[in-house]
C-alpha cells in the first residue's frame, strides 16, 4: 500500500513534465516564427534605409581596379575580396559576415543587424551581399 502513493506522485510528475514540455515547444515555435517575420520586415527597412543613406562613401580599400564605385553597401562590396570588403565596410561604419563560401553555407545567427553586410564568397571574391 505504501508504494501506491509514490507511484501516483511519479505519474503526476510525468504528466506535469509532459504538459510543461509541450507548452515550451509551442512557445519556442511561436518565438521562431515571430523572429523570422520580424527579420524579414526589418530586412526590407534596412535595405530602404541603406539606399537613402546620405553619408559620403570613402573607400579605404587598396587602390585597385576593383575599388567600389557605389555608396550602397550591398552593391559596393560585390567583386571585392573579403579583406577589401571588410576594409570598405569598416571605413563606412558597417561590419561584414561571410555566410557562404564556394557554395557551402556557414552557421550564422538569425538576429538582424542593420549595420552588418552578409556576403557570399565564390572563388575568393564577394558574389552577393545582403544587409542584416
Amino acid at each position: 500500500l505504501s508504494s501506491a502513493p509514490g507511484q501516483s506522485r511519479r505519474a503526476s510528475r510525468r504528466r506535469s513534465v509532459i504538459a510543461v514540455g509541450g507548452a515550451l515547444v509551442v512557445v519556442a515555435v511561436a518565438a521562431i516564427v515571430v523572429i523570422g517575420m520580424r527579420s524579414s520586415t526589418d530586412g526590407l527597412a534596412g535595405k530602404a534605409q541603406s539606399k537613402t543613406s546620405s553619408s559620403p562613401a570613402t573607400s579605404s580599400a587598396p587602390a585597385t581596379s576593383s575599388a567600389p564605385t557605389s555608396t550602397v553597401p550591398t552593391e559596393a562590396v560585390i567583386g571585392l575580396t573579403v579583406d577589401q570588403a571588410t576594409a570598405w565596410a569598416t571605413a563606412n561604419g558597417y561590419t561584414v559576415r561571410v555566410v557562404e563560401v564556394d557554395g557551402e553555407a556557414r552557421m550564422v545567427t538569425q538576429d538582424y543587424n542593420p549595420n552588418r553586410i552578409n556576403v557570399v564568397v565564390g572563388n575568393g571574391v564577394v558574389t552577393s551581399a545582403k544587409m542584416g
